[in-house]
């Protein structure tokens, strides 16, 4: 496979994922911002609309109301950055590249809205967890591919770091 070909895959890796978080948002907005919910498993799963101004478990919250902002922007132009870097780099498709793609659509749908909308649509209510959406499962899973690739290297070198030898 060619490097344009495996950045190509990439990218359209990526997009869709934005492309599907955001479909989907639209739909949530549209079906569920009305204070209507939908039960998928009773006691377990519902949709269900909330807007989310801050990022990931609302962790922002221990920042100071000016600071919140331009660190929620500044570190998703940063992390879009990063990915853009290594996906140019990419010369195949591979498990590492595939889990940068979902960080990038992930983080790139979560951008969107905060452009777009001042804040994040978040729908899938999951109890017993915060309500999240298409592009924090994406977030998730690259992260959770990252790990696993991660871990699968390192096996597979004994431990030892790149460029050097296994024990």
């Amino acid at each position: 496979m060619t490097t344009r070909a495996a950045r190509l895959i990439l990218l359209v890796i990526a997009l869709g994922v934005t492309g599907c978080d955001q479909g989907t948002k639209r739909w949530a907005e549209t079906d569920l911002a009305d204070g209507g919910s939908i039960t998928l498993a009773r006691g377990a799963l519902d949709l269900t609309y909330t807007q989310n101004p801050g990022n990931a478990f609302r962790m922002d919250r221990a920042l100071p109301a000016p600071a919140r902002a331009p660190l929620l922007w500044g570190s998703a132009i940063a992390v879009l950055g990063v990915l853009g870097v290594a996906w140019w780099r990419q010369r195949g498709v591979s498990a590492a590249g595939v889990a940068g793609a979902l960080i990038a659509g992930g983080a790139a749908g979560n951008f969107v809205d905060r452009v777009a909308r001042g804040h994040v649509v978040d729908f899938v209510h999951l109890h017993g967890w915060p309500v999240f959406n298409v592009a924090d499962v994406a977030l998730a899973a690259g992260g959770a591919l990252l790990v696993v690739t991660a871990l699968a290297e390192r096996r597979r070198t004994g431990g030892s770091r790149p460029g050097t030898p296994p024990r």
